[in-house]
């Protein structure tokens, strides 16, 4: 629908109801405001995150987990090799 398409509708209506439809675009027009996201700009945020040379190395606090991860790994591996 074309504006003027609406205007033409809205001209037929009398009085009172055109005050209603300007009211119930008043209430639609905050809602207008709200559903617009902002616009995000590229590299806004740079510099604001920093990934570590060692960001991949194993953590102090889980080296025991590693550990038996790593066993648990090598039985895997040797389960495969004897079943094939």
């Amino acid at each position: 629908m074309t504006t003027s398409m609406l205007y033409t509708k809205i001209s037929s209506l009398p009085p009172s109801m055109i005050k209603e439809v300007n009211d119930f675009v008043e209430f639609l027009k905050p809602k207008q405001k709200k559903n617009k996201a902002k616009e995000r700009k590229f590299g806004c945020a740079k510099g604001l995150i920093v990934m570590h040379d060692d960001f991949n190395a194993p953590l102090e606090d889980f080296k025991d987990c590693y550990k038996r991860w790593k066993f648990s790994e090598i039985q895997c591996k040797n389960c495969l090799e004897i079943a094939i």
